[in-house]
């Protein structure tokens, strides 16, 4: 899938319903695939893996499937590298959209787009130049994450610290967590607390 994030002012913004960030599941293709949510056209089933893999002529997939695609683009296999030009393309055609409402000077790609960038710039440039205003587009910038694939490990990390750091003397104060077990073979159900 497509997941992301919108942050600024120091916070991110979460929406009414706590699905801001569902970028996903933008509606890029009138007359494009049926998504997993029910809803046709979303930007995942253009720039999600299963996507790319589907482009490469392969129905069922995951991370090796994957690596040998990057392995052979990086060889200059011919298919694999319009399947990535294609990607890149339609990573373009979203993030136009996105970047029109929320102008921000910096896109960062995660997981799977960040790990592809290098081959997916070229072709996300040249739909961004096509459906950009010139001073949004020469000034935005779009990187890979540094984190690579770490970061949704990085980012739940944070949150779930984020606690913590706001209020380290009343984060003291609570415990960190509490588990409850219910374990059939044992005679009672216990409830633990972490110090």
């Amino acid at each position: 899938g497509g997941g992301g994030g919108v942050s600024g002012g120091g916070g991110e913004l979460r929406g009414a319903r706590g699905f801001a960030g569902e970028i996903g599941h933008l509606p890029v293709d009138p007359m494009g695939r049926r998504c997993a949510c029910g809803a046709i056209g979303c930007w995942e089933t253009e720039i999600s893996e299963t996507a790319l893999l589907r482009r490469c002529g392969i129905v069922d997939g995951g991370p090796a499937e994957i690596a040998a695609v990057i392995a052979a683009a990086a060889d200059g296999g011919a298919a694999e590298c319009a399947a990535l030009a294609e990607h890149g393309r339609w990573l373009g055609i979203g993030l136009a959209g996105l970047i029109n409402v929320f102008d921000p000077a910096l896109v960062v790609l995660g997981g799977l787009l960040g790990r592809l960038h290098h081959w997916l710039e070229p072709a996300a440039r040249i739909e961004l130049d096509r459906r950009l205003p010139r001073p949004v587009r020469d000034t935005v910038a779009i990187v890979a994450s540094s984190t690579g694939l770490d970061a949704p490990l990085i980012g739940a990390a944070e949150l779930a610290w984020s606690a913590v750091l706001a209020d380290p003397n009343a984060a003291r104060s609570q415990p960190l967590a509490t588990l409850t077990t219910t374990d059939p073979l044992s005679p009672a159900t216990s409830a633990a607390t972490c110090p």
